[in-house]
């Protein structure tokens, strides 16, 4: 007797029991179906053995890129100065704080404020530090120079000391720059004990402020936020192109007032003196 040709081996099972299938006889063994396990649609079959280790992908750190600040034309010929048309000032005041120098409201009339923006500019272009926007001031604001921070991650202050700038920067990219002051480097006297006047450099953070005007055996002090013991960044009368305090970062009036309004120095805030 012949035995029935069964496809198994070529098609799953519920196919091959669709074939005719001749009569079985009492010589013939019982004929068993092979039966395969067949898995849901759109599932994959069970692996055997644990699954390979995938390798973890690595991530490099990227640079942050350079802000590039748009084409810019300016208004005017020469030099502004006090007295000069409100629309050119405006448009200096304008580019001035899109290319980070913290200008305060532009309003068209040149006043300290303005000045003290253009000796930020003046100090990160290695301009000499005299506060007026002539001619070479004017070359870079259409250039475009923006003032580079150190830090690469994170919101932080920082100050560069041999620039005379205070920095807004937040991952990597300046957001303002201020002009400031920071220790002469001179020797002076207090309760007849000799220090020289020189500001910490390293890490610290803004521990405490003082929402006011604080009177010391060393001078005025506008609104004070302390990052280390009594050195402070605070308002102050004088801000030159030169350092010139006993040890505290100074700012203009303006600018410790913007700080304290804008958020941008809380109690906490990271700072980091270089």
């Amino acid at each position: 007797m012949r035995r029935p040709f069964l496809l198994g081996s070529v098609l799953v099972t519920a196919t091959a029991l669709l074939l005719p299938v001749a009569p079985a006889s009492a010589e013939d063994p019982p004929v068993v179906p092979i039966v395969l396990p067949v898995s849901p649609p759109g599932s994959l079959p069970p692996v055997q053995g644990p699954l390979p280790l995938q390798p973890k992908p690595v991530v490099k750190p990227v640079a942050p890129k350079p802000l590039v600040p748009k084409a810019w034309a300016p208004s005017w010929e020469g030099t502004l100065a006090s007295g000069s048309p409100r629309t050119a000032v405006k448009a200096a005041q304008l580019r001035l704080t899109a290319l980070g120098y913290w200008a305060g409201t532009p309003s068209g009339r040149f006043g300290p404020q303005t000045s003290q923006a253009v000796m930020a500019l003046q100090k990160s272009s290695g301009l000499p530090r005299t506060g007026r926007l002539d001619t070479a001031v004017r070359k870079v604001l259409i250039a475009g120079t923006r003032p580079q921070a150190r830090s690469r991650t994170g919101t932080t202050l920082e100050i560069d000391i041999k620039r005379q700038l205070l920095l807004s920067v937040v991952d990597g990219r300046t957001r303002w720059a201020m002009n400031t002051s920071t220790g002469s480097g001179r020797a002076y006297y207090q309760d007849g004990n000799r220090y020289i006047s020189r500001t910490p450099r390293g890490r610290f953070a803004i521990t405490r402020q003082l929402n006011g005007r604080r009177v010391s055996a060393l001078g005025v002090l506008w609104r004070p936020k302390y990052f280390t013991g009594g050195y402070a960044m605070h308002g102050s009368n004088s801000i030159p192109g030169y350092p010139a305090s006993h040890g505290c970062a100074r700012l203009s009036n303006t600018a410790i007032d913007w700080l304290w309004s804008s958020g941008q120095a809380p109690v906490g805030r990271k700072l980091w003196i270089y």
